[in-house]
């Protein structure tokens, strides 16, 4: 599924500084992971992430 982020959040990868995600940003969402968050990537960044859904303006599931 792909999602437009309804929240801007900042992303923290091992050994890199943290990376702006802006509101609007595209997620493709590949699993619900629970309590809140989902697994997927971002269309430039093949690596897995996972987003919690009142980013995604998506249900939380509790």
């Amino acid at each position: 599924m792909v999602c437009e982020m309804v929240r801007g959040v900042l992303l923290n990868w091992p050994g890199e500084p943290p990376k702006r995600i802006p509101a609007g940003t595209t997620f493709i969402v590949e699993e619900w992971v629970g309590g809140g968050w989902y697994r997927g990537r971002l269309p430039d960044d093949p690596r897995p992430t996972q987003m919690h859904a009142r980013d995604l303006g998506l249900p939380s599931g509790s």
